[in-house]
């Protein structure tokens, strides 16, 4: 993890309107983490990066395991630091076949479906994991349904025209503007305290449980992950649990997110008596930084929208483009 921060230390911070792969090439340059690899085996279009973190004995990290895609030397291989960390760029748009290796280990491979352009993070990899999870083959779950909602997508602001400022209840944003004091200039100056770097947190909402739980629910556990980082929390069960999980809307690399990013919650319920944990994986929609636009002073012009290319999609290999509003609000276009 500190060696992918001092890497990016050397390097030119990446522009806001950089793409997934030219912000993680460095991965695959020289002094990069993943050796041996050729830099045209990668498709730009769908270039993701995998991460995870692999123990021996469930608890201890295990460093110096080669990570690769199978049958795949082209793409080359990194190797698990001292706390087991691990990032391996590869091509997504479909099942990918990851191979882990370390004398006197036996030898793993995992399958895993990649999405394009983003941080796919697989969790914890057990090399000394031999037997399965017994079975259970009751259902608890069945009236269980969490829900969960990025409480900062809330654009909808309440105006006080009064003072020239406006707020919204969802995302906690206080919007300010100033007029320009001429008839024919009908331009305002905008500021927004989610421009402040840092500072300002998106807010995740998961619901738990609801008013009613199973008898035998002994504990709950929740993992998130949001452009390559990684949260893991259990809970003991009880009814009407919620909690709010606050992103810094920077990835796993420490560098910024601007526009829409992609937050992977998956929630276990376990049983009294039963080995296996009942999973539900949702992913949502949460808000990153802000694109700068006049950047004076934190302030810019209601007539300033800019061109997102990070929030932007392929559909069939055709770019949906995603505009940035003054308010930070995004506009998908064809």
């Amino acid at each position: 993890k500190y060696c992918v921060f001092y890497r990016l230390l050397r390097r030119q911070a990446p522009s806001p309107s950089a793409s997934f792969f030219e912000r993680m090439q460095f991965l695959i340059q020289e002094d990069g983490l993943q050796t041996s690899s050729i830099y045209t085996s990668f498709n730009e279009r769908r270039a993701s990066v995998i991460r995870g973190q692999i123990f021996y004995k469930k608890f201890l990290s295990l460093n110096g395991v080669k990570v690769q895609v199978l049958n795949n030397p082209n793409q080359g291989y990194t190797v698990s630091d001292k706390d087991g960390f691990f990032n391996l760029l590869v091509n997504g748009g479909g099942s990918v076949l990851i191979q882990f290796i370390r004398q006197p280990f036996q030898t793993k491979q995992y399958a895993f479906i990649v999405p394009w352009n983003t941080f796919l993070h697989i969790g914890y990899i057990y090399m000394d994991e031999t037997s399965e999870n017994i079975v259970c083959h009751r259902n608890y779950s069945e009236s269980i349904q969490p829900k969960l909602w990025d409480t900062s997508l809330d654009r909808s602001f309440i105006t006080n025209d009064k003072f020239d400022y406006a707020y919204t209840l969802g995302s906690q944003i206080i919007r300010q503007s100033i007029s320009i004091d001429k008839p024919d200039l009908p331009i305002k100056f905008i500021y927004l305290s989610s421009s402040s770097g840092r500072r300002y947190q998106s807010i995740l909402t998961i619901v738990l449980t609801g008013d009613h739980i199973d008898d035998y629910l002994t504990q709950i556990h929740l993992s998130i992950s949001i452009e390559g980082t990684f949260s893991m929390r259990k809970f003991p069960a009880g009814k009407n649990l919620v909690y709010e999980y606050e992103w810094s809307r920077r990835n796993a690399y420490d560098q910024n997110v601007h526009g829409l990013a992609e937050a992977i919650v998956s929630i276990g319920y376990e049983y009294l008596n039963c080995n296996q944990i009942d999973w539900y994986r949702k992913s949502v929609k949460i808000t990153g930084q802000d694109i700068p636009t006049a950047n004076i002073g934190g302030w810019t012009f209601n007539v300033h929208h800019k061109l997102n290319v990070q929030a932007g999609k392929y559909n069939n290999y055709l770019k949906i483009e995603c505009q940035q509003m003054y308010d930070g609000s995004l506009v998908q276009e064809n």
